[in-house]
């Protein structure tokens, strides 16, 4: 995550006087073995961000940050110190999804389901697994009954776009009234 690509690509909408996005989202695996010096290092970025765009940095959690007590770093030290969150900006709902293990849970599905329910307003859903992916459903959300019922949901309650991250491979699914979008893995990139 700590890529040049994403410095040089808000440095050119700074230098051609562009909009910057309204936040950034960390898609899970913001750290490799959940060590603490590589929390320092991902809050180190967070900060840079803050300081030089005055973005702030969303994350949900991946597999990789709750390896060797990474979950509870994560839940003390990387904003907004939770794990399953959601916001709502311009009568648009951001519902960030704890997936570290490969699944939501009930608890945290149950919770999904009243709120999106109660929530009138469009939504976008990041979480670190993906649903379907073409070649590699293996890496996928673990519990086909879970993501059966939270694609279900997702197409009653105005979901327009899930960020998923898990593959570090690009690839998008059209499910009619929302898609997926799988993001690349830019760490090859990192300066």
């Amino acid at each position: 995550i700590y890529t040049k690509v994403l410095y040089d690509y808000l440095d050119s909408l700074v230098l051609q006087g562009e909009n910057l996005p309204a936040f950034i989202v960390a898609n899970g695996d913001i750290v490799h073995h959940g060590i603490q010096s590589e929390y320092d290092d991902y809050n180190n970025f967070v900060s840079e961000i803050k300081a030089n765009y005055g973005l702030t940095v969303f994350a949900t959690i991946g597999n990789h940050d709750c390896f060797n007590n990474g979950y509870e770093i994560f839940l003390n030290e990387v904003y907004p110190n939770t794990s399953y969150y959601k916001f709502t900006s311009n009568k648009i709902s951001y519902y960030f999804l704890d997936t570290g293990n490969g699944t939501l849970g009930s608890p945290q599905l149950f919770n999904l389901e009243k709120n999106m329910k109660q929530d009138l307003n469009e939504k976008i859903v990041f979480t670190h697994y993906y649903f379907i992916i073409d070649r590699l459903n293996i890496s996928a959300l673990s519990n086909t009954k879970e993501r059966a019922i939270l694609l279900d949901l997702f197409n009653k309650n105005k979901v327009r776009f899930i960020g998923t991250a898990h593959s570090h491979m690009y690839n998008v699914h059209n499910y009619g009234n929302f898609f997926e979008l799988c993001n690349n893995d830019y760490g090859k990139h990192r300066a």
